[in-house]
Formats: structure tokens, sequence, C-alpha cells
């Protein structure tokens, strides 16, 4: 999960929507907003939980979808985010740049 999904999961947290992080893998990241907002929750207070699932199978999304609703319910909103990063093309390029400035 990105910089971006991860902070846009943290707003809906912080605005009271709990949440599903679907990836291949919990980060660390995600895992400590989780330990942040535990299921179940406390007082109606949203919460986070994790599942694994590669967005690129179908399978693991249906999976993902039947989770969400066996745990929250309902799903209000589906927001896939999928983070392509190829360290060896940016980090290099993104030190040297800093570096310069």
């Amino acid at each position: 999960m990105g910089r971006i999904n991860l902070a846009f999961a943290e707003q809906l947290l912080n605005a009271g929507c709990s949440v599903v992080f679907a990836d291949i893998a919990l980060r660390p990241e995600a895992e400590a907003t989780i330990t942040k907002y535990p299921r179940p929750p406390k007082d109606g207070s949203p919460s986070a939980l994790y599942h694994k699932m590669d967005q690129s199978n179908w399978v693991d999304v249906s999976a993902t979808w039947s989770f969400a609703l066996e745990k929250f319910g309902r799903v209000d909103l589906l927001c896939p985010g999928a983070d392509i990063w190829y360290a060896s093309l940016t980090s290099s390029k993104t030190e040297t740049n800093i570096s310069e400035h």
C-alpha cells in the first residue's frame, strides 16, 4: 500500500469510516493503523482490518468483497489503489535529485 492510499484510509478512519486494507502483504505502516483502530471497535468507533488480496486476481477481489460484507455488513466505497514501485528506477534518481538541491 502506497503512502497516498494509506493517507486516504487514515482520512476515512478519522471521519468515522471503517476500512479493509487489502493487499498482497501487510506493510508495517498499515499494521500500525490497524492497531490504532482495532476490531471489534470500541463504542461504535471505526475499525481497520487486513485481508490478503492480489488486485490482479478476480477470485481474491471477490473474496475481499465477501470479507468486508461479513465483517461490516455493507460496503459504502471501494477504492482500488494499486501501488507499483520500481526501486531500481526511482531510488537512485530520487537520492541524486534530493542531494543536489
